[in-house]
């Protein structure tokens, strides 16, 4: 379960020890809101152009039940009470 405690932008490392040099999982369209958020693609380090430094748009701060499936690729973000 993630939570957001604001409103911003979100995309998932794949590793946290080199800060945010690592792979990525993330929107294959940049700024795809939560609520439409359907399909995701994995950017591999080193990418040094940062053109498809995509990440889901979140317009609604609170908690979120969030679901990646990296078999098919797809994501599942669900507003929680």
């Amino acid at each position: 379960m993630g939570r957001t405690s604001d409103s911003g932008e979100i995309k998932f490392p794949l590793s946290n020890t080199e800060g945010f040099q690592c792979d990525y999982l993330m929107p294959e369209v940049n700024d795809t809101s939560v609520t439409n958020a359907l399909k995701m693609v994995r950017k591999n380090y080193p990418d040094n152009t940062d053109e498809n430094d995509y990440k889901w748009r979140v317009d609604e701060s609170g908690k979120y039940k969030i679901s990646l499936n990296v078999i098919d690729m797809t994501v599942k973000f669900e507003k929680l009470p």
